[in-house]
Parts: structure tokens; C-alpha cells; sequence
């Protein structure tokens, strides 16, 4: 299960993320800091994304301390990678099948009669290849507007401008 739980950790699998939304908890009252709380979601492996509007565009500041999230915002929208997939195989994808293997192989490589070089190959292959195809399974993310992107922005404009 280790194995497993190792490769889900990597990166916000497509296949085996959740998303859902968290109220605040009521009962909570602030002393300090974020006025609000949501409880971690128990099946929670990997945080994906979190955002204050169900599309994912808004982002927020926040603090994940403990079981809670803390955040300036009444409802939390949250994307993460799910524990249930740890003990359900028959939802894997054939690409995480394999990079389970190649990770139970790279574990045991040092055991005699093992070949270390080729299962370190093997797993960075699997890697690789579970990262483009997941990836390829869904639409590409806008990026969300911020400094960064409104700086870009403005730097195409102005370079258009001046006829480069």
C-alpha cells in the first residue's frame, strides 16, 4: 500500500482526483488570523487546488494547519487526490499500473539478483509517460489572471505597439 501511496503523492492525478466543496465551521470563532475553518476532508491524500469559486479561477490565500483549512472565505472549492483509489485497482489507468510496478521494483532492487539500473530506468520511464498521459486526458488549465500573467500581457501589447 506504501507503493501506492508513494505514486499518488507525486503529482494531482487527473484520474484520481475529487473535487469538492467545504462550508466553514461554525462552531469555530478566530482569536487571530483567518476568520474562517473547514475540516480537511478525511480521504484527502494530496491538495490539487483550492480556490473561492467552483471553476477554479478565483485563488485564495489560505493556511492548511492540522485537519483544517483557514481562509478568509465562507466556502472553500477543492481539488485533491483521494485515498480511495489507494485500495480500488480496478480504477487505475493502465500508466499507474505500471508506475506502481516499476515502483515496487526500484524498492526491491537491491536484493540479490536484482537489476538496479533497469529498474531505475523503468520507473523514470513509467514517470514520464504517466505524466503526458494523464495530463492528456483532460483540457487544458487557464492560467488564473495575477502579476505574473498581467505583466506578460501588457508586455505582448506593448511590443505589438511598437511594430516588433
Amino acid at each position: 500500500q506504501r507503493a501506492v501511496d508513494t505514486c499518488l503523492d507525486i503529482i494531482g492525478w487527473n484520474f484520481a482526483c475529487v473535487t469538492t466543496k467545504l462550508t466553514y465551521d461554525s462552531g469555530y470563532t478566530a482569536t487571530w488570523g483567518f476568520t474562517y475553518r473547514h475540516a480537511v476532508p478525511a480521504a484527502m491524500s494530496r491538495l490539487d487546488q483550492i480556490a473561492a469559486d467552483e471553476f477554479f479561477r478565483v485563488p485564495i490565500d489560505y493556511r492548511h494547519e492540522g485537519g483544517y483549512f483557514y481562509s478568509e472565505h465562507q466556502y472553500l472549492y477543492i481539488n485533491y487526490v483521494s485515498t480511495t483509489f489507494l485500495t480500488t485497482p480496478s480504477t487505475w489507468p493502465i500508466y499507474f499500473w505500471n508506475l506502481v510496478a516499476a515502483e515496487l521494483a526500484k524498492r526491491i532492487a537491491d536484493l540479490p539478483g536484482a537489476n538496479a539500473e533497469t529498474a531505475w530506468v523503468l520507473y523514470d520511464q513509467y514517470v514520464s509517460e504517466g505524466f503526458s498521459t494523464d495530463a492528456q486526458r483532460n483540457p487544458p488549465q487557464r492560467i488564473s489572471g495575477g502579476s505574473w500573467t498581467g505583466a506578460r500581457g501588457r508586455g505582448q501589447d506593448r511590443n505589438r505597439f511598437h511594430g516588433r
